[in-house]
């Protein structure tokens, strides 16, 4: 999508929905799994580090 335009509205607009879908992800999965679980990091399965590690390091990276 990126490559194929070059119009600034339209990759702001892309750029603004993963964001929002990474959010949304991050935050659902924190509900689903409870606080006190979301909290616990070391007692993280590799399902929980795949759905938030991975997805929080790539906001984190994307924003700077």
């Amino acid at each position: 999508m990126l490559y194929t335009t070059t119009e600034v509205k339209v990759v702001r607009n892309y750029v603004f929905a993963l964001w929002l879908a990474d959010i949304s992800h991050v935050g659902i999965t924190a509900w689903v799994m409870g606080y006190d679980q979301f909290i616990d990091v070391a007692h993280w399965n590799s399902m929980a580090w795949g759905n938030i590690g991975v997805t929080v390091s790539y906001l984190v990276m994307v924003s700077r």
